[in-house]
């Protein structure tokens, strides 16, 4: 069984999502290109180090807006070891958002992966052996 993370990226500003909801929401407080790569080196840093409880990769996908140091380090840790897998980074033009970003990462692994999961870079994943009871149940 092999298994990935598809995680989608967008170098630039965001809707700020401040409303009273009754579950989770992801943190979308990131207001210009420079917050957003330093929460993806935050959320790289988790991948690191976490053991999800099986072997998966990570695949991030950035929505390309144009911010060359963005996309240099996504290309300088391109083949990075993680506790339970490799870190594998694409650039892509920034059409159709999220769920573009999701498919393209789909679409090019379809053949090489069992498990998929999509996550986009506002959304940490913090607890051990997560990925194997996602696969469990």
């Amino acid at each position: 069984m092999k298994c990935c993370k598809v995680i989608i990226t967008y170098f630039g500003k965001r809707h700020r999502r401040n409303l009273d909801i009754g579950w989770p929401m992801h943190g979308q407080d990131l207001p210009d290109a420079e917050s957003c790569l330093t929460n993806l080196k935050f959320l790289v840093d988790i991948e690191k180090k976490l053991d999800a409880g099986i072997s998966y990769d990570t695949i991030i996908v950035n929505n390309d807006g144009g911010y060359e140091e963005g996309r240099d380090w996504l290309n300088s840790i391109h083949g990075t070891e993680t506790k339970c897998g490799k870190i594998y980074c694409f650039n892509r033009e920034n059409r159709g958002k999220n769920y573009a970003a999701f498919r393209f990462g789909y679409e090019k692994f379809k053949d090489k992966y069992d498990y998929f999961m999509f996550i986009p870079d506002d959304y940490v994943m913090l607890a051990k052996g997560y990925y194997e009871e996602t696969v469990n149940r």
